[in-house]
C-alpha cells in the first residue's frame, strides 16, 4: 500500500516527498577513496625514465626518418642516464617536443620538397625540441652530436642549416 493510498483510507496522514538525486559515498571504508559523479580520474606520472616515440607515429614516417628518430631517442636516453642533473619535468618536455616533431614529420619524403608552411612548422617544432634538450643536457659534443640524425636527414628538405641552429642555441646558453 502506497502512502497516497493510505491517505485516502485515512489510516495515515503522512507526507509524501518525491526527491531525485544520487546518494554518493554511503558506507565507504578504507583509504584513498575518490567519491564523485561524472569524474574523470587519470593518473599522471611525471616520472619518465626513458624517452620514447609512440610506435604508431613512427610507423607513419618514411623509413629513413623513422630511423633518424630512433637514433636520436637512443642517444638521448644514453645521455639522460649519464646526466644526473636532468629534472623529471625536463624529461617530460623533451619527450613531448620530440613526439610533436615526429608527428610533424609525417608526410615528409626524403627526395621531395615539402610546402613552405610545412617546412616552417617543422623547423619551429625542431627548435622547441632542441631548446628543451640543450637546456637539460650538459654542454658537450655528445649533446650536439645527438641532433645529427635529424639535422643531416632533414637539411635537404628544410633547406636551412639545422646544425648551426643547435650550435647557436648551445652557445647562447653558455
Amino acid at each position: 500500500m502506497s502512502v497516497q493510498e493510505a491517505d485516502k483510507e485515512g489510516g495515515n496522514t503522512g507526507t509524501s516527498i518525491h526527491a531525485g538525486g544520487d546518494v554518493i559515498g554511503v558506507n565507504v571504508t578504507g583509504d584513498k577513496n575518490i567519491i564523485g559523479k561524472n569524474m574523470n580520474v587519470s593518473q599522471t606520472n611525471t616520472e619518465i625514465n626513458e624517452i620514447t616515440i609512440n610506435q604508431q607515429i613512427l610507423s607513419k614516417l618514411d623509413e629513413e626518418y623513422a630511423s633518424a628518430f630512433k637514433q636520436v631517442t637512443e642517444s638521448l636516453n644514453n645521455q639522460l642516464k649519464q646526466s644526473k642533473d636532468v629534472k623529471p619535468e625536463q624529461v617530460v618536455e623533451i619527450q613531448k617536443s620530440l613526439e610533436d616533431l615526429a608527428k610533424e614529420t609525417e608526410g615528409l619524403k626524403p627526395n621531395e620538397q615539402p610546402p613552405e608552411e610545412k617546412k616552417k612548422t617543422w623547423k619551429e617544432k625542431f627548435k622547441v625540441f632542441a631548446k628543451y634538450t640543450i637546456k637539460a643536457l650538459p654542454k658537450t659534443a655528445a649533446t650536439l652530436a645527438l641532433f645529427t640524425p635529424l639535422t643531416a636527414g632533414f637539411s635537404k628538405q628544410i633547406e636551412d642549416g639545422l646544425q648551426p641552429i643547435v650550435e647557436g642555441m648551445q652557445a647562447a646558453l653558455d
